[in-house]
């Protein structure tokens, strides 16, 4: 989006803001979707939540159970 082309809103009594429909549908963001909020020297920056917490593989290793001889392939 061009600088000329700046979109405005406003915040609500409650602190909400409303995000135009051509924003929400550029993005895919679905009512209920959770965003990431960070503030910067230049103002807001939102960004959707991720789905799933990030996951290391030392989180992970050994927690399904194998068959068989550890030596099989």
């Amino acid at each position: 989006m061009a600088d000329t082309e700046r979109l405005t809103t406003r915040v609500s009594g409650k602190g909400q803001v409303i995000l135009t429909r051509s924003v929400r549908q550029q993005r895919r963001w679905k009512p209920e979707a959770r965003l990431l909020v960070d503030s910067t020297s230049d103002g807001v920056h939102l960004k959707a939540a991720p789905l799933f917490a990030p996951t290391w593989p030392e989180d992970v290793y050994g927690s399904f159970a194998r068959e068989g001889c550890p030596e099989d392939p």
